[in-house]
């Protein structure tokens, strides 16, 4: 039996990216400095949508290896976040009104992400894999807290949003089109 690793609060962080960049209808005159600010947000969080398309299946007749495989996809988590979270502050100040806020918002997200990720590398790390119901426990513990930030991220999200200027510049924005992939939620087992 195999599993997929969840990381529902990185596919929260993605779809906050596609809902913005598909509200574009309106047309309020000159964005280029908002857009090209957006262009530099959305682009702090491309890396983590290039990690979340190389999520490990994890094998569960091998946990050692599923542990090793598990704390490198969460290692690599906290470094893309901290790049991720860089991008953002070298971005500045947005050109918006409430630019504050929305940057902001998306430091937050960034954030809340990080945060998740170094609590499942710590938790993988403890687990012991010779110990398989404990070691499962362990991943549905991750699972569990993973959607608990979902959750909280939501919010964050739906206010990034309400933002018109930043829908309207993300609209137009290249990093924040490629943010469009649908995100993906949860432990899916497959055999």
């Amino acid at each position: 039996m195999t599993r997929t690793l969840p990381f529902g609060l990185l596919g929260c962080l993605l779809a906050a990216g596609s809902a913005v960049s598909a509200c574009g209808a309106e047309s309020p005159g000159d964005t280029s400095a908002a857009t090209a600010w957006a262009d530099k947000a959305c682009g702090s969080i491309v890396q983590l949508q290039d990690l979340k398309n190389r999520q490990p299946t994890i094998e569960l007749t091998d946990l050692a290896a599923a542990k090793r495989s598990i704390s490198t996809f969460y290692g690599e988590a906290v470094a893309a976040t901290d790049r991720g979270l860089g991008e953002l502050a070298a971005a500045g100040q947005p050109p918006l009104a409430n630019g504050a806020d929305a940057a902001s918002k998306f430091k937050s997200l960034l954030d809340q992400v990080r945060a998740a990720a170094v609590d499942a590398k710590d938790k993988i790390d403890a687990a012991d894999p010779r110990d398989p119901k404990r070691f499962s426990a362990t991943l549905t513990d991750i699972a569990t807290a993973l959607g608990i930030n979902l959750q909280k991220a939501t919010s964050a999200i739906t206010e990034l949003n309400s933002n018109r200027e930043f829908r309207v510049a993300a609209a137009t924005a290249p990093k924040c089109q490629q943010l469009q992939a649908p995100p993906t939620t949860g432990v899916s087992p497959s055999r």
